[in-house]
């Protein structure tokens, strides 16, 4: 048998974690001075969030700017390296077959020549 527990916790933070009847009760306040210190709280925690996202963002957007930019550079580089290879395998097989074929044109030569000099004397 397997016994299954839930359990539920409640977790209050900042202005709503304060016992505000305690508050109240301590410094002698009215019900509305009471709220009106609770909202100003928590208008001051919305605002110190909102920095603290204002600031994460900016440092989120800074670092995508970063990343695409490099990523940018490692594309044109890429690019370029392609293009040199490309180019050079070009120049290069022509040189090779302008090669292939003075040596092919140079074999046919000389086995012309000796072709000739064994018919024809």
């Amino acid at each position: 048998m397997n016994p299954v527990r839930h359990v539920e916790l409640d977790v209050d933070i900042g202005a709503d974690a304060k016992d505000w009847s305690a508050i109240q009760a301590g410094e002698k306040l009215k019900p509305i001075e009471t709220e009106l210190r609770r909202l100003e709280e928590v208008v001051a925690e919305i605002v110190d969030e909102m920095d603290y996202l204002r600031a994460r963002e900016q440092k989120l957007r800074d670092t995508n700017e970063s990343t695409n930019e490099r990523v940018k550079w490692f594309a044109i580089g890429t690019m370029s390296t392609l293009i040199a290879l490309g180019a050079w395998q070009v120049v290069y097989l022509r040189a090779y077959f302008r090669f292939a074929a003075f040596l092919s044109l140079r074999n046919s030569h000389a086995n012309f020549h000796a072709y000739r000099s064994k018919h024809l004397i």
